[in-house]
């Protein structure tokens, strides 16, 4: 196997095996593909960031989303938190982290006894 040179080409097998995966029970199958296009991105600065803004966005949240969907609620958070830093008025990423934040309330009030 082959790796790919360019980022474009993991995020292209990131998006196919996104497509692959279950999408009720991931097993986040697209994820280290999502990671080493975000990591190639970065390496090259932030102009590459910035011509890449909608790409990262679409790769944080994906990640994201199978995160929750895998009970893996902090690192979800982290994750729209890094969409939210290149993108702060993003509403998808306002909406869910509020959601999330709403959620671990009302788990930690139940766990208490609240």
């Amino acid at each position: 196997e082959q790796a790919p040179t360019t980022q474009d080409a993991y995020l292209f097998r990131a998006n196919v095996n996104n497509l692959l995966d279950d999408a009720e029970n991931p097993k986040g199958l697209a994820e280290p593909y999502f990671l080493k296009y975000i990591e190639m991105v970065k390496e090259k600065g932030d102009a590459e960031i910035q011509k890449n803004k909608s790409k990262l966005i679409d790769a944080y949240s994906t990640i994201a989303v199978v995160s929750v969907k895998r009970g893996e609620y902090q690192k979800g958070r982290d994750l729209i938190g890094e969409v939210l830093k290149l993108d702060p008025e993003n509403a998808w990423a306002k909406q869910t982290l509020q959601y999330l934040e709403q959620e671990s309330a009302a788990s930690t009030g139940a766990a208490s006894g609240q």
